[in-house]
């Protein structure tokens, strides 16, 4: 679900380094030794302004064939120039044989695996808002977000230490580039989106419950695909479902118990209270006996008997205020980059009250029920189960 996301982010993030790294070129006006040049190039990065990411971003793009149109894109500048402001650098050391050199640095930034923990969190929580991100949008849309993140949140400053390797050609001396010295000079941020246990499995798990949570009823109905959930086919299944939503976000509630973890795969143990549903279909299924026993439900069309069953339950529903608590394994797998939740359908169910099992509870005391024949005069003990009752949860 989110690994072409992440693809994307560390692509994006890459060109943070190549700032540096590509647009330092030769300097034949200058002292050209291994020192100097790697002076030159994180002085670049230290005091990064406008011109030098518009300057790459045109050159970049532009030998890319990339139709994105750069120029208006601020956010993009601003969350370059908000990752770089604290960056600052001290040369501890300089190898030189022949027309091989190494420059050993100290680099301070802030705490990027912090960061890529606040990122990859953002990433994860968009994603369930928006399932699709198009690659046309993606250099914007990732700006955006990690433009928020710095934003909204405050670091503190680490020191790495980082190693740049320097080859003399034709008598100048030039950085050689390779993916270890970019991430290097990110901090690790790279290596840490690309870490799948920068955000944990249980972080995951919460991040779902915790958005689920946060929905409103109207939300819910189209988070969980809710469309006349009870089958009602009556004129107020809307406000049945509304009704079941609305009583669903009352009422849960999870707690993470545990979790168990090897190195691609992880189970995430978690308490799940929410609707009673079994307690609400039992005081519903005692509303049609009731209503079994009257003159009406014989004499009603099938059409009446629909509508005054799905008032039945829709009242049942509003009256109800009880909860149930049930415990869910929660099954997840690595991609590599992030832990991903391998099926939904237990834990969907579960958020939806355990339906299917309330439904068949319901369908069983139904079925064993005789005097519920009196709503179908020719129905036989044989078809009971499968013509009883009126309305049939289901998920």
């Amino acid at each position: 679900m989110y690994k072409k996301m992440f693809h994307q982010i560390s692509f994006f993030l890459l060109l943070f380094s190549l700032c540096a790294v590509t647009l330092g070129g030769c300097d034949l006006f200058r002292k050209n030794s291994p020192k100097n040049v790697v002076k030159r190039e994180l002085d670049q990065l230290k005091s990064i302004n406008e011109d030098t990411i518009r300057t790459f971003f045109s050159y970049s793009l532009l030998s890319e064939e990339d139709t994105l149109s750069f120029e208006t894109n601020q956010d993009t500048i601003d969350a370059i120039q908000l990752f770089f402001r604290h960056f600052s650098y001290k040369i501890l050391d300089t190898q030189t044989e022949e027309d091989h050199a190494l420059v050993t640095v100290s680099i301070t930034n802030i705490d990027t695996k912090a960061l890529a923990n606040d990122l990859c969190r953002a990433i994860i929580t968009d994603s369930l808002n928006h399932t699709n991100v198009s690659e046309e949008s993606s250099l914007i849309f990732y700006s955006s977000l990690l433009k928020d993140v710095l934003t909204d949140n405050t670091y503190d400053l680490v020191t790495t230490t980082l190693e740049i390797p320097l080859q003399k050609t034709d008598g100048l001396w030039t950085i050689l580039t390779s993916d270890e010295l970019e991430d290097g000079l990110m901090s690790g941020l790279i290596s840490y989106l690309e870490d799948p246990n920068t955000v944990s499995a249980e972080e995951v798990v919460d991040l779902n419950l915790t958005y689920f949570k946060n929905l409103s009823p109207e939300e819910l109905i189209t988070y969980l695909g809710i469309d006349d959930i009870f089958s009602t086919s009556s004129s107020i299944s809307k406000e049945i479902d509304l009704e079941f939503a609305k009583k669903l976000s009352e009422g849960f509630q999870y707690r993470i118990v545990s979790s168990r973890l090897d190195d691609t795969s992880a189970t995430v143990t978690v308490e799940i209270t929410t609707l009673d549903l079994s307690s609400v279909l039992a005081s519903y299924r005692k509303s049609l006996l009731a209503y079994a026993e009257t003159a009406d439900a014989i004499l009603s069309t099938d059409n009446e008997r629909s509508e005054k069953t799905a008032r039945l339950l829709l009242n049942a529903l509003t009256l109800s205020s009880g909860t149930a608590t049930s415990t869910l394994d929660i099954s997840l797998k690595s991609t590599g980059l992030v832990w991903e939740i391998k099926n939904m359908t237990e834990l969907t169910e579960a958020l939806l009250a355990n339906i299917t099992e309330a439904s068949h509870d319901f369908s069983d005391a139904a079925a064993q029920t005789e005097s519920d024949l009196i709503l179908y005069p020719e129905a036989d003990a044989e078809t009971e189960s499968e013509t009883l009752p009126l309305i049939q949860p289901a998920a």
